[in-house]
């Protein structure tokens, strides 16, 4: 029998300074033709806002139209892409890529369980608003970019404070399914289950995961585990822990000139021939290139390679879904 031919995913993994919890993807390179790329999730929560231009958003089988003023919200690991229609349709978008969970943890130290309610409320769903809709968050986008591309004094400060009481304006938006987050029904458990492995392997991705503690983990069989993971994540998960390892020590390698041997062994790769074969696959470099090409660029977006099945599945959605 043939075997289903399998599809690629793009992994597009982003940094962003580590005292300074958001990057901003702006300017003429953001505005052309687009509609060619493939289905592919980020490593941070993206902020988009079409200034012109229409299309659709798409998130497995499920599709929605936006325009002008569209403003999109999507969660870390989330497939999406966008189509346009017609073809060669010119437009521009603009992008905030937000370590929001970071953000949410250190504002919330003393309120450590709130804060895990409240990103929780946050990931929840993938959605589009409108400007006309929405001018309170249109209003705080264009201060937070205007904020970056200055870079007057204590802009950073203040871009900080814009970009809390944005998540915080997102999490007012997915109010309505509050109860649903905190209180998942039967058919939601299954996707708690996968958030659990993920912030799981998050942090603890250089110790010696296996398949059976994952499943035990999120509450479920392996075999049955196995499956849920891949229909939410769409790759197996040992080929996500290997992801997230090559994520980590991409981000070793920018900030340090150790060895290339010891920064594989942090990521949790112990035998340096796997963290070599691994690197390589997912990042399309040597690590030894990467570093090179890592010291020359600021602002470094590195698309990883990731084979799925066949098909999008999408996730539970507890409201409207997104590109």
């Amino acid at each position: 029998m043939k075997q289903t031919q399998k599809e690629k995913i793009e992994y597009r993994y982003y940094e962003v300074p580590q005292d300074f919890p958001v990057i901003a993807l702006t300017g003429e390179k953001w505005e052309g033709i687009y509609g060619t790329d493939p289905m592919h999730f980020h490593n941070f929560l993206e902020i988009g806002i079409c200034r012109y231009g229409k299309g659709i958003m798409q998130l497995g089988k499920e599709e929605i139209p936006y325009r002008d003023g569209t403003i999109t919200v999507i969660p870390r690991n989330q497939p999406h892409r966008t189509k346009v229609e017609p073809e060669n349709q010119a437009q521009k978008w603009e992008y905030l890529f937000v370590d929001a969970e970071r953000m949410i943890r250190e504002a919330y130290t003393d309120k450590t369980r709130h804060a895990e309610q409240l990103i929780k409320r946050l990931n929840a769903r993938m959605f589009l608003a409108h400007a006309q809709d929405q001018p309170d968050m249109l209003a705080a986008i264009d201060m937070i970019f205007r904020g970056i591309e200055q870079k007057k004094s204590l802009h950073k400060e203040m871009v900080k404070h814009m970009l809390l009481a944005l998540l915080l304006k997102i999490i007012t938006l997915n109010e309505h399914i509050r109860d649903k987050v905190e209180h998942p029904e039967k058919s939601e458990e299954n996707y708690e289950g996968i958030v659990r492995v993920l912030n799981y392997i998050s942090q603890n991705y250089a110790s010696d995961l296996k398949i059976s503690d994952m499943a035990e983990l999120s509450n479920m069989s392996e075999t049955y585990f196995r499956r849920v993971f891949e229909e939410y994540m769409h790759t197996s998960p040992v080929k996500y822990l290997s992801l997230v390892r090559v994520e980590k020590a991409c981000e070793l390698i920018r900030k340090g000139n150790g060895r290339l041997e010891e920064v594989g062994e942090k990521a949790g790769f112990p035998v340096h021939a796997t963290f070599l074969r691994n690197f390589k696959s997912i990042t399309g470099y040597t690590p030894r290139e990467w570093r090179a090409m890592a010291r020359n660029k600021d602002d470094l977006l590195i698309e990883f390679k990731v084979e799925v099945l066949k098909g999008w599945n999408s996730a539970p959605q507890l409201g409207t879904g997104h590109f």
